[in-house]
């Protein structure tokens, strides 16, 4: 045949297999976690730290509209919630993340009981996103606290890889009380910590 590999690359359809599959079997799940490319490498946990940021990079196969995050909680924290709780969608461009969408400020978003199982967040308003890669931007904040909240991870395994622009799969801000409208990715610190969100 005089079919090149690049014509079967372009006749594909506009959509990326696993999340196509996922679909197929009824999940909702609309995005790409580069750093947990699938739900079923949730092996281990991670424990999130008061008043850090983190940004997790996602990639979206086709131009679709956003309801909110997914993630699946490992342990409800028990904690008294102070500044902002919740997650917000970045954009990026040039090494620049851009604030797009929000969930509300909930005091109570990380103590969900029900362990193991995928837990939803939608934000303020519905994103009309275009394909490509996005950051999700989980945020946790307390005054005091018995027990952080703790999300089913990926075991941790570096993602350093020839990015230009500073970026990272993964990375984090101390320090943090409120979601940044912009963030340049030379100010964030390269995580090795790869949570599981998903757009949905």
């Amino acid at each position: 045949s005089d079919v090149c590999s690049s014509d079967l690359i372009n006749a594909l359809p506009n959509d990326y297999e696993v999340t196509t599959a996922y679909q197929l079997l009824g999940s909702s799940i609309k995005s790409i976690s580069l750093s947990v490319p699938s739900p079923s490498l949730l092996t281990t946990t991670a424990t999130f730290t008061s008043q850090q940021i983190r940004f997790f990079a996602v990639y979206l196969p086709k131009a679709q509209t956003i309801t909110g995050v997914k993630w699946m909680q490992g342990t409800a924290g028990n904690y008294t919630a102070s500044n902002y709780n919740g997650i917000g969608l970045y954009t990026y461009s040039g090494g620049t993340l851009t604030l797009v969408d929000t969930t509300t400020n909930d005091g109570n978003i990380w103590k969900s009981s029900s362990a193991s199982i995928f837990q939803s967040k939608a934000f303020t308003q519905t994103y009309n996103a275009s394909a490509g890669i996005y950051f999700i931007a989980p945020l946790y904040c307390s005054s005091a606290q018995t027990t952080a909240p703790v999300i089913t991870s990926a075991t941790s395994s570096g993602y350093y890889l020839d990015l230009t622009n500073n970026a990272k799969i993964t990375s984090t801000i101390n320090t943090i009380t409120s979601l940044p409208s912009t963030q340049a990715m030379s100010g964030t610190t390269a995580s090795t910590t790869n949570m599981g969100f998903w757009l949905y």
